[in-house]
């Protein structure tokens, strides 16, 4: 019976050992500094004043301090976060959908007009082109190889719509690395049109950095679901519904909020699911850019 209670005993605690090692390693108890990378979609400073109000709003509520990251592309965006050294990423679709493959994030937020996403394709306002048809045989440009709205979709609609398949219709085929970058290539004739992301184009025009006598856009995609906030999965709950109910908290309603949200090109935010992202999956993984499994 003594060797019985030894051994039970010895369990036990070994038990208790294990599920406080694992509590803590998944909880992230003492999380004090939020790390927060966003997609390199465009020039740095673009990003830091697009970012900066959202990440004073985001510590003042969750009464964490915030850094921002803005790696060098869309691949580096995905490794870091698969290596555990981001919390909160703001991830297009097709990234997102690839740091979830090993079940590394999980969606938390995304802007209402991400529910509903376009690309717009574009030329310089006097080239004569009209239609996409007329570009055949010129340079295109995509945005960076990983991205939803500069060349995943881009080109799955080429595909549907227009039976195009890019590397033997245009002339030369080229990836920007970001979506402001495409417009200004098309606006100083380095290629003769580009597929671009439809809120990055308005705010360049909201923030005079292009005008209407510029650019024209030729054709707008189909709808799509697009970007989302996302975290590390092991980010413990309490964080995690925090970092969910600042944004959900923004409010159009409020000059202050709405200030943050003109930023990020959104009306509001909502809560986002991985179900969201099922038809840009189905697309991915017919351009092999994802696995089947």
């Amino acid at each position: 019976m003594k060797k019985y209670w030894i051994t039970f005993t010895l369990i036990l605690c070994v038990l208790l050992i294990l599920f406080k090692f694992s509590f803590n390693s998944n909880s992230n108890s003492d999380l004090t500094t939020l790390r927060i990378a966003v997609l390199p979609d465009q020039s740095h400073s673009a990003l830091k004043d697009k970012y900066t109000p959202l990440l004073a709003y985001l510590s003042e509520y969750t009464k964490l301090k915030t850094t921002l990251i803005i790696p060098n592309s869309y691949q580096e965006l995905v490794t870091i976060f698969k290596q555990g050294k981001v919390d909160l990423a703001y991830l297009g679709g097709l990234t997102f959908l690839q740091v979830s493959e090993d079940e590394k994030a999980k969606a938390l937020v995304m802007r209402e007009i991400d529910t509903r996403f376009s690309s717009w394709f574009i030329v310089k306002n006097n080239s004569g082109f009209e239609k996409i048809k007329q570009l055949e045989g010129q340079s295109f440009s995509f945005g960076s190889n990983l991205s939803t709205s500069g060349h995943l979709m881009p080109r799955h609609y080429l595909s549907t719509e227009y039976k195009i398949v890019p590397e033997s219709f245009f002339d030369q085929v080229k990836f920007s690395n970001g979506h402001d970058k495409t417009v200004y290539d098309v606006l100083e004739g380095k290629v003769s049109g580009g597929a671009v992301n439809s809120i990055v184009y308005l705010q360049m025009l909201s923030e005079k950095r292009i005008s209407d006598s510029d650019i024209k856009v030729i054709w707008k995609s189909p709808p799509y679901p697009d970007y989302v906030w996302a975290v590390k999965s092991n980010l413990n709950e309490t964080d995690r519904n925090k970092i969910r109910n600042a944004f959900l908290s923004l409010s159009p309603s409020s000059i202050d909020d709405k200030k943050i949200l003109d930023k990020l090109g959104a009306s509001y935010f909502l809560p986002a699911k991985i179900k969201d992202f099922k038809m840009l999956k189905d697309v991915a993984i017919g351009q092999k850019l994802l696995s089947e499994n």
